[in-house]
């Protein structure tokens, strides 16, 4: 890997599987600093001590622990640059209008 991202701080959400998880990789590959944000316990143990990552637990659809996910990368990394939001999360259909938090 060539480093494209050295000295850049992201979070990523969805961090546990799929795409997210990929992405993870990928960032803190590239030389990123990623705050990996994951719902099961099982996948926040996928990311203890691999280099550049901080593994976080949080459920995205609840706007505290949205608020704790920020503030505990920010607080890591000084700064946040990249933010990805890759979680899978259905809406069920509802227009955004009619979505609460």
């Amino acid at each position: 890997m060539n480093g494209r991202l050295q000295g850049k701080a992201a979070l990523i959400t969805g961090a546990g599987s799929g795409v997210g998880y990929e992405m993870t990789k990928l960032f803190a590959a590239q030389g990123a600093q990623v705050a990996a944000v994951v719902l099961s316990d099982s996948s926040l143990k996928k990311w203890e001590n691999v280099e550049n990552v901080l593994p976080i637990q949080a459920d995205i659809t609840q706007v505290k622990d949205v608020d704790r996910m920020v503030d505990e990368a920010e607080h890591r990394f000084g700064r946040l640059d990249i933010v990805c939001n890759v979680a899978g999360i259905t809406d069920l259909g509802f227009p955004l209008d009619e979505t609460s938090d």
